[in-house]
């Protein structure tokens, strides 16, 4: 059992590290590198003809230096569209692409694009097919330069995680085996990464077995402020728990005893008396999932 549960939190950070690598889009700066233009598929953009461009500020910082290309370059390009979405014009983007460098122009053009091929990738492909579409999209909009400059965290996200995906799937190794293979590959990620799981692995924790863990055990984890809410909340969670079952047991006392024209209204008092509007909403939750689960 303690396998299982050791595997379960792992897969969970495996999980969780999928999701935060997909946010991880302003970290570390690439190594600058001559800039290519990309010559896949352009967008055929019109100017505008009934006004002029709307002047959209882009970012507090100074312009970039187009003679070579970095990270910085997409977050540029990032604040360029955070600013158009707070304007409710990213849909006509096309119209405000002269706000940005001549030089980011075109890279711009094929970030968008590939933006709106990600929409497209179908959401039940499993984890490696998933990283082959990514990576396939990025071959197809950019050079290799840019995405060594733009996407090398992205993509260390992918191959870690999908290391740890074929070390879970893979069925001929035994329980003991697949975590010590985890574990080791867990122990040698990048510290960033790293830090990622066992954030995760330690969530779980919690989530799972809080409501059995002493103060000591909450502190040592979780520090001593949580521990003191965590405690009170376990305490809560015993009263809600205490007030159920003496509902439960004075229900059937009322069913077995009183009159069939009293029961209702006995059975009204009896809530009121017990719990709050909101507390009798999760009740009848509680009550109707039961007696679906009953024979």
């Amino acid at each position: 059992m303690k396998g299982k549960h050791l595997l379960t939190l792992t897969i969970a950070g495996a999980l969780c590290a999928l999701v935060m690598w997909h946010f991880n889009t302003n970290t570390q700066s690439a190594e600058q590198i001559v800039l290519h233009y990309p010559t896949v598929q352009k967008l055929n953009v019109q100017k505008p003809k009934t006004r002029a461009t709307t002047k959209v500020p882009i970012s507090s910082n100074p312009t970039p230096i187009c003679s070579t290309v970095t990270k910085s370059h997409k977050t540029y390009i990032d604040d360029w569209l955070v600013k158009l979405q707070h304007k409710q014009q990213v849909e006509s983007w096309p119209q405000f692409i002269e706000q940005l460098p001549i030089c980011l122009r075109s890279l711009a053009h094929d970030y968008m694009s590939y933006k709106m091929a990600l929409t497209k990738v179908d959401p039940f492909l499993n984890i490696h097919e998933r990283f082959e579409a990514l990576t396939a999209l990025q071959r197809q909009y950019f050079s290799q330069q840019v995405i060594n400059a733009w996407f090398e965290d992205e993509n260390s996200w992918h191959t870690h995680t999908l290391t740890r995906w074929q070390i879970l799937s893979d069925k001929t190794l035994s329980e003991d085996m697949r975590k010590s293979l985890l574990d080791a590959h867990i122990s040698q990620l990048p510290d960033a990464q790293r830090q990622v799981i066992e954030s995760s692995q330690r969530f779980l924790t919690l989530k799972n077995n809080w409501h059995s863990m002493d103060y000591n055990q909450l502190s040592t984890n979780f520090g001593g402020e949580a521990a003191e809410r965590l405690i009170a909340l376990q305490l809560k969670q015993k009263q809600w728990q205490h007030r159920i079952r003496h509902y439960k047991q004075a229900y059937q006392a009322i069913v077995a005893q009183g009159a069939l024209e009293q029961q209702d209204a006995r059975i009204s008092a009896l809530k009121h008396n017990l719990f709050d509007s909101n507390e009798l909403k999760r009740l009848d939750v509680i009550l109707a999932r039961e007696q679906a689960q009953s024979p």
